[in-house]
């Protein structure tokens, strides 16, 4: 991963489903500010989803942070 001027970039591996469970503040700040996000990208439905179908320790997200403010997630 690369630094642009703006700040560092960091991208981590979330693989715990309570970890992603606290994300939601964040992630939902960040759906917000996401002009073509839809429904099934918002934290409430991907939690649920998750806790309907996953499969234990199979959870894989990819987190993009920028100056540690999260600014990328799967879409």
């Amino acid at each position: 991963m690369t630094a642009d001027r703006a700040g560092s970039l960091t991208v981590t591996l979330c693989r715990d489903f309570g970890e992603f469970g606290a994300l939601a503040g964040e992630w939902d700040a960040l759906h917000r500010r996401c002009a073509t996000a839809t429904p099934f990208q918002s934290h409430a439905w991907l939690h649920s989803w998750w806790i309907s179908y996953g499969q234990e320790g199979r959870l894989r997200v990819l987190l993009v942070r920028r100056s540690g403010r999260l600014i990328g997630r799967p879409r």
